[in-house]
């Protein structure tokens, strides 16, 4: 896909702010690679972030029946016995990937699935996407919006919700993520609790010949006396084993480490503000 390629790099020249949020996060996460071979990541980064941009126009646009023909659907059979048990509800526990919108909408091809949003800040840019997103989804649900998060897990609904973002110390614990401290949503617990919501993980990625592959893995099974800190360990590391099987394809853009837990210093360069 070398017209993504290009728009990736040329992305990546262009937000010079976001380009330095990745070569923290890479830094951090891979401190066994030398400056080269972390700047080889960072380049390839480039180019499948913009290779994602032109495959959230194949999610949007590409009929189901192109889109089956570009993809292979593999799952644990456990996990997918509870996802197409409509008695049975399930957290779908996804992550921030450059082929993310594709993913999600292969995904919906294959189990019937609600998804979690946030608003962006054009309305209507907002409600285009959001317009697209419904494609793939049975319900899509705010994020902030407990009451019908709750509603749509105790009627049997399968959510997929991305746990790998920094949300801010007040709704996280601090878990490992590729070795360092990361904010971690632990929404797990109180979602089981309230509903008795099964975890399981699925992954996306793109291979080398151009197809796509949706992965459900195996259910992770809460174990008696663990602290929300603990399933949240299990979950990056889970995360993580799957991350460096494609570590190109994630989406190192965010800010993962932005809060600290012990007062540390904030990793990443303060972002220049424009001249009035």
């Amino acid at each position: 896909m070398t017209v993504g390629g290009t728009l990736g790099r040329l992305l990546y020249r262009l937000m010079p702010y976001r380009r330095k949020i990745s070569e923290t996060n890479l830094r951090l996460a891979y401190p066994e690679l030398d400056d080269a071979a972390r700047a080889r990541l960072l380049r390839e980064n480039a180019k499948s972030v913009g290779r994602g941009i032109i495959e959230t126009g194949m999610a949007w646009y590409l009929s189901e029946e192109k889109l089956r023909a570009l993809s292979r659907f593999e799952a644990d059979p456990a996990s997918l016995a509870l996802l197409r048990d409509p008695a049975t509800p399930v957290v779908l526990i996804g992550s921030h990937s450059t082929l993310m919108e594709l993913g999600v909408r292969l995904l919906g091809l294959y189990v019937d699935a609600g998804g979690m949003y946030r608003p962006l800040n054009d309305p209507f840019y907002h409600h285009w996407i959001k317009h697209h997103r419904a494609r793939a989804a049975t319900e899509l649900i705010h994020y902030k919006d407990m009451r019908h998060t709750l509603r749509f897990l105790q009627g049997g609904g399968n959510l997929w919700y991305a746990l790998d973002q920094d949300m801010g110390p007040r709704v996280s614990v601090f878990a490992p993520f590729f070795g360092v401290a990361a904010a971690s949503v632990n929404i797990l617990p109180k979602l089981r609790q309230r509903t008795g919501a099964h975890w399981i993980p699925v992954y996306m990625w793109r291979e080398a010949d151009g197809h796509y592959v949706v992965r459900v893995a195996p259910e992770i099974k809460p174990v008696a006396g663990e602290s929300d800190t603990d399933v949240m360990r299990r979950v990056n590391t889970d995360y993580e084993r799957e991350i460096r099987q494609h570590p190109e394809q994630y989406y190192w853009l965010h800010r993962r480490y932005k809060n600290r837990p012990d007062g540390s210093r904030y990793p990443y360069p303060e972002k220049r503000r424009k001249k009035p």
